[in-house]
């Protein structure tokens, strides 16, 4: 009896480490996708201006495998997950418009080793956007899955993501896994050389941030048009234009007829302009950038009143007036300009002065009876006065 309770209790023993010994093998879940995630950055003219397009078009492609067993790059992409295009739309976010986007590679059944991916945006051809021409080389690296043994089960997992940006610099750690190959890949998130975006630190995830600038100008045109019937069409009205919100130190160009002139802003990003228009006339400054505010002020003349009205394409056009002998003055932002094309609209701003004589009939009428009387009696004077001399 004893001696059947110790074989139990002996096979029980054994039973119990045996399952101790199945979970202690029990390999870690398999992780056969790479996720990479894309940031991208717009940044908005001066002025707060953006462009109407707000998706981006970026591409991952393979560019070569190098197996674990060689460490041999090898160019042949066919047996690498195809790379794919990726849309990202941006939004608002602070003073710039942000968007993400994700995309997967799947690894399973794959050979351990080194897959290389080349990853760059797409110029879309939109006016005005500056596009990154940043490469970045992605290299997701897939290893032997192993259980706490270090016995591989057969099946692989991604273990690492990295990414450089001009200049793959992954060479020692191509080196590292082919010296351990079995599957313990050594230690690579300390490498700082220069050209090197970061890592996942095993989440798979890493962001690569394309920046966008947008830039965008717009001419200032100012017409002039005379009208009343005591009007002058070769009269001259004098014009200064005030401008803020320039590039400091930059020079742009007026134009007037034949006749051009530079407009240089100073050190605070200001310039002012004096030029003179007649009926029919106009002059252009170039050019200007969205973030450019104007003041534009016509000296009138003593016998005329003015108006002006503003077209800058968003239909909200703007118009102001002044009496006789008045100062005509218009004031404007060019970013609130509309889009067109992903350009900014130009602004046009017309003056029209007036002056009008009216002659007073209705007095002439109230005075026409007495001037028939006068005349009347101014003949009958010639009359008399002839008679008297015949006799």
């Amino acid at each position: 009896m004893k001696k059947t309770k110790f074989l139990a209790l002996v096979m029980a023993m054994m039973m119990l480490v045996s399952n101790v010994s199945v979970f202690a093998a029990t390999p870690d879940p398999v992780d056969t996708t790479a996720t990479i995630n894309l940031a991208k950055v717009l940044n908005p003219s001066e002025g707060g201006v953006y462009p109407n397009e707000d998706t981006f078009e970026f591409v991952l492609e393979p560019v070569s495998f190098t197996p674990a067993a060689t460490g041999v790059v090898s160019t042949d992409t066919t047996a690498m997950p195809a790379g794919d295009t990726v849309t990202i739309t941006v939004a608002q976010d602070g003073d710039v418009k942000k968007g993400t986007e994700s995309l997967e590679l799947d690894f399973v059944g794959k050979e351990i080793g080194v897959y290389t991916y080349k990853l760059t945006e797409t110029n879309g051809g939109v006016a005005g956007v500056e596009y990154d021409d940043s490469v970045y080389y992605v290299n997701v690296y897939v290893i032997n899955q192993v259980d706490d043994n270090n016995v591989p089960t057969g099946l692989v997992t991604v273990s690492d993501i990295t990414a450089w940006r001009t200049n793959n610099m992954s060479a020692d750690a191509l080196t590292a896994l082919k010296t351990d190959w079995t599957g313990d890949l050594l230690d690579i998130n300390d490498k700082d050389a220069d050209g090197k975006v970061g890592n996942d630190g095993g989440d798979n995830v890493i962001d690569y941030p394309f920046q966008n600038e947008y830039t965008t100008d717009a001419d200032l045109i100012v017409s002039k048009t005379v009208t009343g019937n005591y009007a002058s069409t070769t009269q001259e009205f004098d014009f200064t234009v005030a401008l803020t919100g320039l590039v400091a130190n930059t020079t742009y160009t007026l134009t007037n007829g034949t006749e051009t002139a530079n407009v240089t802003a100073d050190a605070s990003g200001a310039a002012t302009v004096t030029t003179k228009l007649a009926h029919g006339e106009t002059f252009t400054i170039a050019g200007l950038p969205s973030s450019a505010k104007y003041t534009i002020t016509e000296t009138q003349d003593a016998t005329y009143s003015g108006e002006y009205a503003v077209t800058d394409g968003s239909g909200n056009n703007v118009s102001g007036n002044a009496a006789i002998g008045a100062d005509v003055v218009a004031t404007g932002v060019l970013a609130d300009n509309a889009m067109v094309d992903n350009v900014l609209a130009d602004e046009e701003v017309d003056f029209t002065n007036n002056k009008e004589y009216t002659v007073p009939t209705g007095i002439a009428l109230s005075v026409l009876p007495f001037a028939c009387g006068i005349a009347v009696v101014a003949v009958l004077l010639v009359v008399t006065n002839k008679r008297r001399q015949e006799d």
